[in-house]
């Protein structure tokens, strides 16, 4: 001990309790860099799809969540989550290419608006751009979260087993 430092030499200065996982929050202990998946993701992920401004099934979402991720069955859920995050990839190009449209008819002269209406319309579609990339980014967030468990919950087959298994001519005992 020093006459500053109250504290034995080898002793760090600062002792912060540990962060305990909250119980239904589930990590895979193989997901570096991926965030932990539990309810509040699809929560989430189904207010930001409801706010995107597409018309997206959102009870698939939900059935996603209580049917099949709660009871552990992770490929069903990533695949019913895949197929809502088609209809957004879908409709959000579809979406792009009506502006670009709408912008080359506004240039054109053959939309008809004020300056001042298409700006206001295009900070809207901006607006809704931004919601609409939020809704990708979470089911981005959740399919990689599906992913993990999906992964962890894999039959571990090795390799050599599984080419043996593929060849008609290998001997069984080998």
């Amino acid at each position: 001990m020093t006459e500053n430092n109250p504290l034995p030499a080898d002793e760090p200065a600062s002792k912060e309790p540990v962060a305990e996982t909250p119980v239904d929050v589930v990590a895979p202990p193989s997901s570096a860099g991926i965030v932990p998946l539990d309810a509040s993701a699809f929560a989430e992920l189904i207010r930001a799809a409801q706010q995107s401004g597409l018309s997206l099934n959102t009870d698939a979402i939900r059935s996603a969540l209580d049917r099949e991720y709660r009871e552990g069955r992770y490929q069903r859920a990533f695949d019913v989550i895949e197929g809502v995050s088609l209809q957004l990839t879908s409709q959000a190009m579809r979406r792009q290419n009506d502006l670009r449209q709408q912008e080359m008819q506004y240039k054109s002269g053959t939309l008809k608006m004020s300056p001042k209406d298409w700006m206001l319309r295009q900070r809207q579609a901006t607006e809704q751009t931004q919601r609409i990339e939020r809704a990708r980014r979470q089911f981005v967030r959740v399919l990689d979260g599906l992913a993990a468990f999906r992964a962890m919950n894999a039959p571990e087959q090795s390799p050599l087993v599984h080419k043996e298994q593929c060849r008609p001519d290998s001997p069984k005992g080998l």
